[in-house]
């Protein structure tokens, strides 16, 4: 076989690559970006504000640490003005990175239309492996997803009309779907609704309180809001709750997922997502459900931190007996700690809609 005649060769077996494929590879990609561009945001910053100077020698230890102090201030006099500077870049340098990628997105999305209308593509056609970069690569795979949210699942048993408010990747359906649970999504981008589609399951781009002003009384088995409220202001949120329990077939539940602002881990990841409005307490959603007049209502905290990212604790018996009653305080004041710079990332506030009587008359 001759050069040319492997080159043809060669090229006809890029084209009968499947686009799955060439899909899976872009979205791959994708993610990869996302991740890194996640860590660039919340790594910018080098100083280290947690440096302090102590002494464990009894005698002398005073005045080694005043030497150090004094040492460590001549050495910051010459070393702040540069990290100062390093940070200062580092910011403009993120702000950039995230301003252009978001106009590439932009354009990509745009480019891509126009090249559907001039063949004749439509949406469905295709998945956007260019919109999914902030949405989809600030997430966890697919997989944990589903492993998370697979404790939701015991709410909607024997459910036939579930319905999932910003479905998003769909993972929460693909998690009905396999347990015979018929549920189905809506979503204001179209382009979720596009990749949940291709991978077969119920969605339709709809704003959520238009859509339930639509829907029949009391014909829903079972609500789930997954990361919506942080995008609403409260006028709106109120509505949507209101209209959740108006459709909300009696003894049914709804759950309402929400990053958690109570740990400074999850809140200083709020704003990657830049259509988030603000956060939203635990307490705050359960006051609304329960003025909307839902019953048994709870509050569970989800997804901790991991252990090896969260504050270390001292083997109390690895040290000596006398200095243990100063350990177990010390170790105390560390859960309390973590407890508020890396609690759980997540909380679900779940309530039942009751069937109420009063003088025999049902509410």
């Amino acid at each position: 076989m001759g050069v040319e005649e492997m080159v043809r060769k060669i090229k006809e077996n890029i084209k009968a690559r499947s686009g799955s494929e060439k899909q899976n590879d872009l979205l791959a990609q994708a993610d990869a970006i996302a991740k890194d561009f996640a860590y660039i945001n919340s790594n910018w910053d080098i100083q280290n504000k947690s440096y302090f100077i102590i002494s464990h020698r009894p005698i002398i230890g005073n005045a080694l640490i005043k030497g150090r102090e004094l040492v460590h201030g001549e050495v910051r006099r010459y070393v702040d003005p540069m990290i100062w500077k390093q940070n200062e870049f580092n910011i403009s340098v993120v702000r950039i990175l995230n301003d252009t990628t978001r106009r590439l997105s932009e354009i990509s999305k745009r480019t891509i239309e126009m090249e559907n209308t001039a063949t004749g593509r439509t949406k469905s056609d295709i998945e956007w492996p260019g919109c999914f970069m902030f949405a989809g690569g600030f997430r966890d795979s697919r997989e944990e997803v589903k492993k998370r949210k697979s404790d939701f699942i015991h709410y909607f048993e024997g459910c036939e009309n579930v319905l999932d408010i910003g479905c998003g990747r769909g993972e929460f359906l693909e998690l009905l779907q396999e347990k015979g649970i018929r549920g189905y999504g809506i979503d204001r981008d179209g382009d979720m609704v596009d990749l949940c589609a291709s991978k077969g399951l119920n969605a339709q781009k709809a704003d959520a309180i238009l859509y339930l002003e639509n829907a029949e009384d009391s014909s829903l088995d079972g609500i789930i809001l997954d990361h919506v409220i942080e995008h609403l202001d409260p006028e709106h949120t109120i509505k949507l709750l209101g209209l959740c329990y108006k459709k909300l077939g009696y003894g049914r539940y709804m759950l309402i997922e929400v990053m958690n602002p109570l740990s400074l881990a999850s809140l200083t990841n709020f704003y990657l997502d830049m259509s988030h409005n603000k956060p939203v307490h635990p307490e705050t959603i359960k006051f609304l459900m329960e003025s909307r007049n839902f019953k048994e209502i709870e509050i569970k905290f989800l997804f901790p931190v991991a252990d090896e990212a969260r504050l270390r604790k001292i083997d109390a018996d690895l040290v000596e007996k006398g200095n243990r009653q100063l350990i177990e305080v010390y170790n105390y004041n560390i859960d309390m700690l973590n407890n508020v710079l890396y609690g759980p990332q997540d909380y679900v506030v779940i309530g039942k809609k009751q069937l109420l009587s009063i003088n025999n008359e049902y509410l």
